[in-house]
């Protein structure tokens, strides 16, 4: 049994295990479909399948609430649809051939889910891993010592050629090395899973963006109310410019273009990314005064990470641990931003400085 997981299953996992609340948009959203081979042997799988199996593993440690299937040519639908986690969790220990791997595992291991013998060899596929034994090489000559010389080596072989790796590409490779060592070392209980996993999550969600400095702002000395009015009032001209950034309407779209599976409806964040970039370098451009350098870089980085987030986000297709990540990251962004036009009303009130109600510098008034 091949799995294979769309992006709202892994949105759907982030949201669960970081947010308080799941989103409207992964009610009655997200994907859970997998493709069911029935020959018999071994089979032979991509690091799109195998990416497949590390999000089952993440449901054993975090889960989503929300899954719908659909049936398409080639893909076998369940019935009852899978609604709740307790039926995911079920689905995701299951063994259905008895042999100690889950059927998940016998993706990554390229074993047969409905033999538990499926070298032929006489030993059951689970004991082989257990034994460091390749249950797809018939013994006795069968012995692995290292992942390269496991059936796991074609998928770390593929990860390795690549030259520019994704997010998913990372996670799936630090999760294959990790999963190894817990299987090797016969140390892969439910406790080391659950530990193992929070720092792959933690790792995987927690990726830096660079922020401006200091040295990449353009500094006057002067600092007295009337040029300090003069730097609100560029500061609200550039705002009311790209006002529509405002509306929100990236989740909208990213909303849609799962649910129409859609690459075309995801290019509509595009020039959404040209302005967030426009409105930034405009920014950046401003004299700033020296004694509001720390609220302009304040400013500048909160729509940077708005602006990263947003280009993880439109990779999703390729990328759906990126492009989960760019939701948790363009969210805490929005509560960034918040707090950044606080402090801005704040900076001026302190300062003195009231603007008239037809200056651009007025959003700023408290």
């Amino acid at each position: 049994m091949i799995f294979y997981f769309t992006w709202t299953l892994i949105i759907g996992f982030w949201d669960f295990l970081f947010a308080p609340v799941l989103p409207t948009f992964l009610v009655g959203g997200s994907i859970f479909v997998w493709y069911n081979y029935r020959e018999n042997g071994v089979k032979n799988f991509s690091k799109k399948q195998l990416i497949g199996g590390v999000f089952v593993f993440l449901i054993l440690g975090g889960g989503v609430l929300y899954v719908n299937v659909f049936e398409r040519k080639g893909v076998a639908q369940i019935s009852p649809p899978l609604t709740a986690e307790s039926t995911l969790r079920a689905e995701a220990e299951k063994d259905s051939d008895k042999d100690g791997l889950k059927d998940w595992e016998e993706t990554l291991w390229k074993t047969d889910a409905a033999n538990p013998d499926s070298d032929g060899d006489g030993t059951e596929d689970g004991e082989e891993v257990r034994t460091k034994r390749n249950p797809t090489k018939p013994g006795p000559d069968d012995e692995y010592k290292s992942i390269e010389e496991s059936p796991l080596k074609d998928v770390v072989a593929e990860i390795t050629a690549e030259q520019n790796l994704t997010l998913t590409d990372i996670f799936t490779r630090d999760f294959l090395t990790g999963y190894f060592a817990l299987k090797n070392t016969n140390n892969y209980t439910p406790e080391t899973r659950d530990r193992f996993l929070k720092t792959l999550v933690g790792n995987a969600v927690n990726v830096t963006s660079r922020e401006d400095t200091i040295k990449d702002l353009t500094l006057v000395q002067k600092s007295d109310k009337n040029t300090l009015r003069i730097y609100g009032n560029a500061l609200g001209e550039v705002a009311v410019k790209y006002r529509h950034l405002a509306e929100g309407k990236e989740l909208s779209i990213v909303d849609d273009a799962v649910k129409q599976e859609s690459r075309e409806k995801l290019a509509e964040l595009e020039p959404i990314l040209a302005d967030y970039e426009a409105f930034i370098n405009t920014y950046r451009a401003l004299p700033v005064p020296l004694v509001a350098y720390e609220v302009h870089l304040a400013l500048l980085n909160v729509n940077a990470l708005t602006r990263d987030a947003l280009v993880k986000m439109s990779r999703l297709f390729d990328d759906p641990i990126g492009g989960a990540a760019g939701v948790k990251e363009y969210r805490k962004a929005a509560q960034d931003g918040a707090v950044v036009v606080r402090d801005l009303k704040n900076f001026f009130e302190e300062k003195g400085v009231v603007f008239n109600d037809n200056d651009p510098g007025y959003i700023f008034n408290k």
